[in-house]
């Protein structure tokens, strides 16, 4: 199962800080229906080198109902 190997690897890598927030969002101006958006970061220290390609994918697509708004945004940035 390809998903194991990863799981194993995954023990190396620790959350080092976070801040999240939840915000409202309004589809168009005026509209009284607020959608709940997350906001912020996690950061994250070990070995991502398994991860690569995975985590590269995952910020291509938008996913999500909402995407043409831009819910569903991930940014991986490399920091040293």
């Amino acid at each position: 199962m390809p998903g194991a190997k990863l799981t194993g690897k995954a023990k190396s890598v620790r959350l080092v800080q976070k801040l999240v927030r939840c915000k409202k969002a309004f589809l168009a101006s005026g509209s009284k229906s607020p959608l709940l958006r997350l906001d912020g970061y996690v950061k994250y220290e070990g070995d991502f080198s398994p991860f690569a390609e995975p985590l590269d994918a995952m910020q291509k697509p938008h996913i999500g109902g909402t995407t043409s708004f831009g819910f569903g945004k991930i940014k991986i940035e490399n920091a040293i």
